[in-house]
């Protein structure tokens, strides 16, 4: 037996305001219509469609004011030849009433859509500022954290090794010994990361080879896993010259490249893609990183950027939180892109050369 999967409850209210939205808009329109057949010279004369712009506003698609705005132009019309006026006194006031009806709706338009833009870039640096002001606090509450939780750690580091030297013939504790100093290891990887979140991101700037960054950072990941199948596909062009700092970049692919290998099963492809557009003005590089691993599921995706979230089994979740930040100290963004396959990160970085 088939199953399909609920669809959630806020896709439900927006789908349904969506249909009242078009029925209303549909409704008005015959009315308004009507009355422009009965009085094309009255109340009618195009101006009330002004109202079903202001209502294709509310829809989510910004498509929708446009097909609005060109349904209710041409019922003005066809309101305005049907029935044609018999005088020409009444031709000329039909005509004005038209032209000043039309004017209105289009003018709607216009200012509606640029309104309406303008307030989603406002909505993006908001949450881009409230996100900022997120990692502040935590980066200062992990930075602190840190720094009291390593200098425990070297004290039990101290206390270690005081006690292989005493117990050097004892193999049980040894073995303990062993252990515990994996899991120091471990906690001294996690303060690393926690450290690296936690500093402000300082940049050492030059002009450099985009493509040589990757590549470099490649060659590393590909002796580091030598038992697995991996490859890497590039389809670019070269040079990429970026004013970028080449050590932190490096530390963005190597991170992307590392996830990729453990997220997907043999054999694992790379592919790096990049194209040249505009970012806030500024000549910008897009370099896109795809695996052709599982990707992620719909819901983690807005997750992926959060400190300490993580799908490894070991890790701490921090490694993309990092790398994001480092973009956006470059003045660019790194984003998850939908895709058919895998997961598909796009890294927008100014030229600024």
């Amino acid at each position: 037996m088939s199953s399909t999967s609920p669809i959630p409850t806020d896709q439900q209210g927006q789908e349904t305001r969506s249909r009242v939205t078009w029925m209303t808009m549909v409704v008005l329109t015959a009315i308004v219509f009507l009355l422009d057949l009965v009085f094309p010279l009255g109340v009618a004369a195009g101006v009330p469609y002004i109202t079903v712009v202001f209502l294709a506003l509310w829809m989510p698609d910004r498509s929708s004011v446009v097909v609005a705005a060109i349904v209710t132009t041409l019922c003005t019309v066809i309101g305005f030849a049907i029935p044609w006026p018999a005088g020409t006194a009444e031709f000329w006031l039909g005509l004005e009433n038209r032209v000043i009806a039309l004017l209105a709706q289009w003018t709607i338009v216009i200012f509606g859509l640029q309104l309406a833009r303008r307030t989603a870039e406002l909505q993006v640096a908001n949450q881009r500022a409230f996100r900022i002001e997120r990692l502040a606090a935590i980066g200062e509450t992990l930075a602190v954290l840190s720094h009291e939780s390593r200098n425990e750690l070297n004290s039990i580091q101290m206390g270690m090794e005081l006690l292989r030297l005493q117990t050097a013939d004892v193999p049980d504790v040894e073995s303990s010994l062993d252990s515990i100093q994996k899991s120091a290891n471990r906690l001294q990887v996690l303060f690393d990361d926690v450290r690296s979140f936690a500093a402000p991101v300082a940049l050492q700037v030059a002009k450099s080879d985009i493509a040589a960054i990757w590549q470099r950072a490649w060659e590393s990941i590909q002796k580091s896993h030598r038992d697995r199948e991996i490859s890497l596909v590039e389809r670019s062009e070269s040079p990429i010259e970026c004013s970028i700092d080449a050590f932190r970049i490096e530390q963005v692919f190597r991170n992307l490249f590392e996830n990729a290998i453990a997220a997907g099963s043999d054999p694992v492809q790379l592919t790096v893609t990049t194209t040249y557009s505009k970012f806030e003005g500024q000549r910008a590089v897009i370099v896109s990183v795809q695996d052709n691993g599982p990707g992620l599921p719909e819901e983690l995706r807005a997750k992926v950027f959060e400190p300490f979230f993580t799908t490894k089994s070991k890790g701490t979740g921090l490694g993309l939180s990092i790398c994001q930040r480092i973009v956006e100290a470059h003045g660019g963004i790194m984003t998850l892109e939908p895709s058919e396959q895998g997961a598909k990160f796009m890294i927008t970085l100014p030229v600024g050369l």
